[in-house]
């Protein structure tokens, strides 16, 4: 079996003849999935447990490479009877699915048990391959891990018609948890921009001068979410030195009935006063 170009722990290769033999390594590869195929994910920290039968716990660890690889040196007290768990920790992100070797769920501090494969040995090293890289077939219990970021980028367009609009206040409300509320103003290009938004269900408000407010909901899915909002104009948005102009116009003619109302009670007093 030829195995693939792996990225050690000390950042040699394991093929590059210069490994130490006689190891022993638990190896495997972490991927995003992307609506363009999956992407390595370099800097994902991988620590192997080992329970012995009596109870007692080493731990090891190591870091992905630019390949999404892992390769963790387990030689120092390995013992192929005892009980193995793995956690990986990358930022924001959890673990989405994992090949058949784990389990389903993970322990309280986060490991998932795993059974290992058989070993694959080459120059003198044995190795624990748990898991594919993309450029090789995958079997039944030979794929990759997958991990996706529990938050998400939104990002809001504002416009009217083929219009921007800019300064906009847009308000997203998390359904399961309307604490969690923010809100920004649109900025140039009628974009407003939300980061670290936890992926889930929301409410969206948006305001904006001489427009119907704006309600309704939308999905923040992984990998980022995009959406164009196209406000409706109010019934009477003309205006007259910063005053609603339609308002403008009531008044005016709420003021001409009432200098009316005045002139023709001076005329009858006057009249009145001719009479006496």
């Amino acid at each position: 079996m030829l195995l693939p170009s792996l990225i050690l722990a000390d950042g040699s290769d394991a093929d590059d003849g210069d490994t130490e033999t006689g190891q022993t390594y638990i190896s495997g590869y972490i991927y995003e999935p992307r609506s363009s195929g999956n992407e390595a994910i370099e800097g994902v920290t991988v620590t192997v447990k080992m329970t012995l039968s009596d109870g007692s716990v080493t731990r090891y660890s190591s870091t992905t490479g630019s390949d999404g690889g892992f390769d963790i040196n387990v030689t120092s007290g390995f013992d192929s009877s005892a009980t193995y768990s793995m956690l990986f920790a990358y930022q924001d992100y959890t673990v989405r699915s994992l090949p058949q070797a784990f389990s389903t769920t993970a322990d309280s501090e986060g490991y998932y048990t795993v059974t290992l494969p058989s070993p694959v040995t080459e120059n003198e090293n044995t190795y624990y391959m748990l898991t594919d890289d993309m450029s090789q077939s995958s079997g039944s219990d030979m794929r990759m891990v997958l991990m996706t970021s529990t938050t998400s980028t939104l990002t809001i367009t504002v416009i009217y018609g083929s219009d921007f609009i800019s300064g906009a206040k847009v308000t997203i409300t998390n359904k399961t948890n309307e604490d969690d509320s923010r809100t920004e103003e649109s900025k140039s290009g009628g974009i407003a921009q939300f980061s670290s938004v936890s992926v889930g269900e929301y409410y969206i408000t948006i305001k904006a001068d001489g427009f119907d407010d704006y309600k309704s909901t939308l999905t923040v899915g992984e990998g980022g979410t995009s959406v164009s909002v196209n406000l409706t104009e109010k019934a009477h948005t003309h205006y007259l030195w910063g005053f609603d102009l339609a308002h403008v116009m009531m008044l005016g003619g709420l003021l001409v009935g009432i200098l009316m109302a005045i002139a023709a009670w001076a005329l009858h007093r006057s009249g009145k006063k001719l009479d006496s």
